[in-house]
């Protein structure tokens, strides 16, 4: 049986090497290649080419990629939380980000290393109602129980409520321009002169005269 050394000295070209289907060598004719390293989860975590570039990966248990590096210097580092949101990250270039997140994953903090941040909330059907940032916006909103916005205020005086019928439909809406739109119904008090006009059978029915 040939050895290893032997087969690779009579390989063809593109030549090409697989560890459980991962390719971990490849060359071609010209003399070029390169190299891969995966991890037991089938992350590549190293790489290498005949030009002297390369970089290596880390990956956690949940096979979120937790650092990254290269030979042009450029590295990377993140961190994830229970649910797999990523809560942290900072580079080589000292820009850096934190999250936090709610027990329904919604994000509700991000600040960053410029000096940027917002908050947010949300309710108990992960509706948006509230968000604050570091330039002085915000803007607050409700819901009524079949999740219709009902209204929407934010830090420039803007205004809007609106309403729904039952089939939540928009019936009425008004903001702070001085737009109002009105389909609610309208109750029409019926009167013996109106119910005679329509020709409304007034049997049993109690009218003004």
């Amino acid at each position: 049986m040939k050895t290893i050394t032997q087969q690779l000295s009579i390989k063809k070209f593109p030549f090409e090497i697989r560890v459980d289907g991962n390719l971990v060598y490849f060359e071609d004719s010209n003399g070029y290649w390169y190299k891969r390293e995966y991890d037991l989860d089938n992350n590549e975590i190293y790489y290498e080419n005949s030009e002297g570039y390369w970089y290596k990966q880390e990956f956690d248990l949940d096979n979120n990629k937790i650092y990254y590096e290269d030979s042009n210097g450029y590295w990377f580092k993140q961190e994830f939380d229970l649910d797999n949101n990523k809560i942290y990250y900072e580079d080589s270039d000292d820009f850096w980000y934190k999250r936090e997140f709610d027990l329904d994953n919604n994000k509700i903090y991000y600040e960053n290393s410029e000096g940027f941040w917002f908050k947010q909330e949300f309710d108990q059907d992960n509706n948006q109602i509230y968000f604050e940032d570091s330039n002085g916006f915000w803007f607050k909103r409700e819901f009524d129980l079949d999740n219709n916005e009902i209204y929407y205020e934010n830090s420039e005086g803007y205004w809007y409520k609106q309403e729904f019928d039952q089939n939540n439909n928009k019936i009425y809406y008004e903001d702070s321009n001085g737009t109002i739109i009105d389909n609610r119904p309208k109750q029409i008090e019926l009167t013996l002169e109106i119910a005679e006009k329509f020709d409304v059978n007034v049997k049993n029915l109690k009218i003004k005269k």
